[in-house]
């Protein structure tokens, strides 16, 4: 699975030659590239010129007044499932603990995720709608480590998690003390996972389905696996201007220093559950900027 990874990391072109051959590839090798593809969309439709109302979620957990929890956990869980399925069908989603981190828990696809062959409709779902979230991704595990283990940077701040996806490091600013946490994501089914794994973790977060309808200040911007593709390099100097302070973990961009940003951590982490990615895919930097 490591050779076909190094591929479609690389070549994109080469998702047309999976799905009109007989090759082998796994589901989750599969939603590791596509998972990176939609966010490629999802950062660059914000920064190209299209018609606001066309990227607008409709989504009953968006609300001025803040989050709407009105569903019971079992139904969010079920909720979760459900979305997971429209992707990977005999795919089972459940609660688990991240290793780094044991105090925050995401409803994530099971470690018995099918690895064989996929069907060719199977492929296509998961061609449309990658179930990105239904990982925790290394970078976002690490970051949320780390603000789970410096709770007085988070404390009693107002903090958006900029391309949210489960939601981990939204959930771990929550548990660290920040006054209010905003998880943003333009796809409705990344919404739904920050909502359930908060209801998971009982605490509360703000949804928002797209940056610039951002209508408020907020003191910190905290973001994981968002720097893997050098089109993206950009928001770092775009996310400033947001927010003063500004925390960013990656595990995909080779540079050693950023500019503007320091290296405040490195550390060692896998995916959960294990994608079994290239090792050079788990040395974890977390960069940070501030104002002044």
């Amino acid at each position: 699975m490591n050779a076909v990874m190094n591929v479609v990391l690389i070549v994109q072109t080469v998702v047309v030659l999976v799905v009109n051959s007989d090759c082998t590839i796994s589901p989750a090798c599969t939603l590791c590239w596509h998972g990176f593809r939609l966010a490629t969309i999802w950062l660059g439709c914000l920064i190209i010129t299209v018609d606001p109302g066309s990227r607008k979620v409709h989504h009953p957990a968006l609300s001025d007044d803040g989050p709407d929890y009105l569903m019971t956990p079992q139904a969010m869980q079920a909720l979760v499932q459900t979305n997971l399925n429209r992707t990977i069908s005999n795919a089972r989603i459940e609660p688990v603990a991240l290793p780094l981190c044991p105090s925050v828990s995401l409803y994530l696809i099971s470690e018995d995720y099918p690895r064989g062959k996929l069907e060719h409709d199977e492929m296509i779902a998961i061609l449309n709608d990658p179930a990105y979230w239904a990982f925790c991704w290394a970078s976002g595990q690490v970051l949320a480590r780390y603000i789970i283990s410096h709770p007085d940077t988070f404390k009693g701040r107002t903090v958006l998690d900029f391309g949210a996806g489960s939601g981990v490091v939204a959930v771990a600013a929550a548990k660290a003390g920040a006054a209010r946490v905003i998880a943003c994501d333009i796809d409705p089914l990344a919404l739904d996972a920050c909502r359930a794994n908060a209801e998971l973790n009982k605490v509360e977060i703000h949804l928002l389905d797209d940056i610039d309808r951002l209508a408020e200040p907020v003191d910190m911007i905290i973001a994981a696996d968002v720097l893997y593709d050098r089109d993206n390099i950009s928001w770092l100097d775009r996310l400033p201007a947001l927010a003063p302070h500004v925390i960013v973990a990656d595990s995909r961009f080779k540079q050693v220093e950023l500019h503007g940003y320091d290296v405040i951590d490195r550390v060692t982490a896998t995916t959960i559950p294990d994608l079994d990615e290239m090792k050079e895919f788990n040395h974890v930097k977390i960069y940070e900027l501030k104002a002044g």
